[in-house]
């Protein structure tokens, strides 16, 4: 009787350190893929933030692009314009029409002391 308990007590001695080891075994492996998870969660969070940076500036030179469209748009139209052809003409090259006069100002030149 004294030997079965002391083979019992052996053996549920050895069965504990079994669960002992699975235990630590199982906390080891659920710790590591706890940090294998945040550091991918991080990672990601990380990439997020920079496609957002990426979108804002893509949102920035959208607008920047609208904006030039309009302004070429506005410009294109112009040149069909022919009242707006010939102010450009009279300014630019200073252009006058058959019977017109220019006049040119001057001022007088100033005297050096």
């Amino acid at each position: 009787m004294r030997g079965e308990r002391r083979t019992r007590r052996v053996a549920h001695t050895r069965t504990q350190a079994r669960v002992s080891r699975g235990l630590l075994l199982l906390l080891c492996g659920g710790t590591l893929v706890a940090g294998l998870l945040i550091v991918m969660f991080s990672l990601r969070a990380a990439q997020i933030g920079n496609l957002r940076d990426d979108l804002h500036r893509m949102d920035i030179d959208l607008q920047a692009a609208v904006r030039a469209r309009a302004e070429l748009e506005t410009q294109l139209a112009s040149q069909d314009d022919l009242d707006a052809i010939e102010t450009a003409a009279r300014d630019l090259f200073g252009w006058v029409m058959p019977g017109e006069i220019k006049v040119i100002f001057v001022e007088p030149a100033r005297e050096v002391e």
